[in-house]
């Protein structure tokens, strides 16, 4: 089901895709997991494929689903393994799903890498699915071509006394991921933060004026 954190997700998105016009479009790599999992509950009575189908085509009656929405934006919109028969992303199966993302996919275009809960060097055992590993970004990195951007979304911890101190590990998490000599930049609202980083240095300035704008804008925290 949308809720504010996809608010924040794609609006950071929006935001990118207008600041930077040589994308050439978004890339969506959902890492779905089972939502009856580690105890969690679906938000009412009904199956997974009902909240699948809720979450992709009808969320909220201004968006419309996801690709109705980059749709109607005129947005190439390029979703990984998000349909019904696609299952659900595993730790068991992690590596095939990575590498199962579409080169073609990659190039000049706008990653957005959606894990559940964040990015973590070592999660928690028997809850790995929840997290996209530093190494799984380090891939992605290596096959974009182009001027492609990655963007990856973490849940920043609840505690504001140790919120940015949890920011700035995953992000450094991420900055050696995508490779330390690629300035990285984060974002962040109370509960929300994203890491981005353009894998042509020529567009870092860019990047940064980008993120800096969309934070002023909503007035959420960034290291811009």
């Amino acid at each position: 089901m949308w809720d504010q954190h996809d608010d924040t997700k794609f609006g950071v998105v929006v935001g990118l895709l207008d600041a930077l016009p040589w994308l050439r479009g978004l890339t969506y790599v959902a890492m779905m997991t089972e939502p009856y999992a580690f105890g969690r509950q679906a938000p009412w009575d009904a199956t997974w494929e009902d909240v699948r189908r809720q979450r992709l085509q009808a969320e909220r009656p201004d968006l419309g689903g996801y690709a109705e929405f980059w749709t109607r934006r005129g947005t190439p919109y390029h979703p990984f393994r998000t349909a019904a028969g696609d299952g659900y992303f595993t730790n068991a199966g992690r590596s095939a799903y990575f590498a199962a993302v579409p080169t073609e996919d990659l190039a000049d275009t706008l990653v957005l890498i959606d894990p559940d809960t964040g990015l973590s060097a070592k999660p928690a055992r028997g809850k790995e699915c929840l997290y996209v590993l530093p190494s799984e970004i380090a891939e992605l990195a290596r096959r974009a071509t182009g001027r492609s951007v990655l963007l990856t979304f973490q849940y920043p911890n609840r505690d504001r006394r140790h919120r940015l101190d949890h920011i700035t590990r995953c992000h450094d998490l991420f900055a050696g991921a995508v490779g330390w000599d690629r300035t990285c930049w984060w974002i962040s609202s109370e509960d929300t933060a994203l890491h981005c980083a353009a894998l042509s240095a020529a567009d870092t300035t860019v990047l940064r004026t980008a993120v800096a704008r969309i934070a002023a804008q909503r007035g959420w925290a960034s290291n811009s």
